[in-house]
């Protein structure tokens, strides 16, 4: 099993889910990680463990934190860390991956529930050929998986959530876990709370917001994001799924809620999204190596990711349904799309959980090669843009599609993977630039063949260039065809 230093990137805070170590005793840290130090358990010199460690305590989103083949120091370490932030620590061998130990913070027990009516939203009236606010789904839903089944439209979520919202003297209630404000939205019956209908995440409440409820207004984002642009993006990566990996329903809309003190309404512009009732928890409690998901629909996650250049697809994000699918393995749910298609050129931090999980050795089957090969790039494009997506993350969008194309099209098609996907796009080391930031810089002019790109060279061209033009960069259009003929040498 191959091992390698994997550091936590801490440019905007943004740390990796998995942590993979060798046998050093103090492995490097970035330039940008060490800025970050100060606001870690310790002061004095930090390792690469104990930064990743400091960061996931200091992140709500995570309930637990991976390291792979750590090295007997950092195994001391991670020890003692457990022992003195009261964490649990576990450890296992996997086949497949190695040597794993996990450290999960303390979870509260969940709400005992009444099971789930059937007639919450519409009862059991069929899917409507319409999205939101009625618009035409021109482009036909390839098939749900077995291990989803819903009942109701998008539209019909928005009307539910808008129903519950106004009959209600109480403003929801805000999730224990979560950088910004991320609301359940439920009914209740003689004062029992029902289960939710479905997630309200205000523009205005995201972190780095003035109305973040978490005091998290001053929250460095990640690189190539912006406050209040995560609602778009959740809305984004629905439309671009299509029901492929099953994105649940997602709706951009105003809702008006009441104030803490319930005197007050204020309209709120952010994303409602389905809420999976059926989920049994996240990957983060099953097996790391991912060999209880079902394997087509891990590698249907794959696609969309590397479409949309995911930057937080850890395990928290990864739904686990009850319902078994192919092989009699459970059915899983992509959630939180808030960090997909930063601005063009912030290539450096994506984040793929399934990279590790056995099914991304596995060759592409026919399903996926025909989706891959029908996407049409300008038409998911101007759907993002209609959508209200900029023009530099449209231009990432554009990018990593027609890497996607490339990569699983042509002699390719039969023997193309998932580690494929994530080695294209993700940095095998935190300072060495991926093979989609090189050909871009090639396409750009910044690259000759046979050169090297500094860890930011790519991010400086596109910040100068910004600064410049007085707006996040989107390259010209003959960049794409350069980029294409990269990508044929790349690829041959």
């Amino acid at each position: 099993q191959r091992r390698e230093t994997m550091v936590p990137l801490c440019r905007g805070c943004s740390m990796s889910d998995t942590f993979l170590t060798r046998d050093t005793e103090h492995p490097p840290i970035p330039a940008a990680a060490r800025d970050c130090v100060s606001t870690c358990s310790s002061s004095t010199h930090c390792t690469g463990t104990s930064l990743a460690v400091a960061r996931f305590l200091t992140n709500t989103r995570r309930k637990s934190v991976c390291f792979v083949n750590p090295s007997g120091s950092a195994l001391g370490e991670l020890s003692r860390a457990a022992k003195r932030m009261s964490l649990t620590i576990t450890s296992s061998e996997e086949q497949n991956v190695g040597s794993i130990v996990r450290l999960i913070k303390a979870i509260e027990p969940p709400l005992e529930l009444p099971p789930p009516s059937p007639h919450v939203v519409c009862g059991e009236a069929p899917p409507s050929p319409h999205g939101l606010c009625g618009e035409e789904q021109n482009v036909p839903r390839t098939p749900a998986p077995p291990a989803r089944s819903v009942s109701f439209n998008t539209q019909e979520v928005v009307k539910a959530v808008r129903r519950v919202v106004s009959d209600s003297s109480e403003r929801p209630s805000l999730t224990e876990d979560g950088t910004g404000g991320v609301y359940l939205i439920r009914e209740s019956s003689d004062g029992v709370p029902l289960p939710p209908v479905a997630v309200f995440k205000p523009a205005d409440e995201e972190a780095g917001s003035e109305n973040n409820p978490r005091g998290l207004s001053e929250h460095v984002m990640r690189e190539g994001f912006r406050p209040g642009g995560g609602a778009v993006r959740e809305r984004v990566a629905y439309k671009l799924d299509r029901g492929f990996a099953g994105v649940p329903r997602t709706a951009l809309e105003s809702l008006l809620l009441r104030s803490k003190t319930g005197k007050h309404l204020t309209e709120q512009c952010g994303s409602i999204q389905e809420f999976v009732g059926d989920a049994v928890g996240d990957a983060s409690e099953f097996r790391f190596d991912g060999s209880e998901f079902d394997e087509a629909q891990s590698q249907r996650l794959s696609v969309l990711d590397s479409r949309l250049f995911n930057c937080d697809r850890h395990e928290g994000n990864v739904l686990v349904t009850g319902a078994r699918g192919g092989g009699g393995r459970r059915g899983i749910v992509p959630i939180d799309h808030a960090f997909c298609l930063p601005a063009f050129g912030f290539f450096r931090e994506a984040e793929f959980t399934w990279r590790y999980w056995a099914s991304a050795a596995v060759p592409f089957g026919e399903e996926v090669l025909h989706h891959v090969a029908s996407l049409d790039v300008d038409a998911d494009v101007e759907a993002a843009r209609a959508a209200g997506l900029g023009e530099s993350p449209c231009a990432t969008l554009r990018v990593c599609t027609t890497l996607l194309k490339r990569l699983l099209g042509g002699s390719r098609a039969g023997r193309a993977t998932p580690r494929d996907l994530s080695e294209a796009l993700m940095r095998e080391e935190y300072d060495r630039p991926s093979t989609l930031e090189r050909l871009c810089a090639r396409a750009l002019g910044l690259l000759d063949e046979g050169g090297e790109l500094s860890d930011a060279g790519l991010v400086e061209f596109v910040q100068a260039e910004a600064a410049r033009r007085g707006e996040e960069y989107a390259p010209p259009l003959e960049f794409y065809a350069r980029l294409e003929e990269a990508m044929r040498e790349e690829y041959l």
